[in-house]
């Protein structure tokens, strides 16, 4: 009796074992896929950082200097 007891608990834990060791192949894919998707979206970001400095900023810059300059000229005595 006693040695069908210990079969039975030595087959789960192989059956345990491998169900962990799937999981864990499970939890290596995901996190190997969340930081290839996080490489990118840095990358994105960094892209859209550098727009915005470069591009948006000055014309943001420009457009300020341009309202405010309309602003003095139709208001002179402010």
């Amino acid at each position: 009796m006693e040695d069908k007891v210990f079969t039975l608990i030595e087959k789960m834990y192989a059956e345990m074992n491998d169900k962990f060791d799937k999981m864990h192949d499970k939890f290596d894919k995901m996190n190997a896929d969340m930081n290839y998707r996080f490489d990118i979206l840095d990358k994105r970001l960094t892209k859209v950082e550098i727009i915005l400095e470069s591009e948006v900023k000055p014309q943001v810059a420009l457009l300020t200097e341009g309202q405010q300059s309309i602003n003095e000229k139709l208001h002179p005595d402010d």
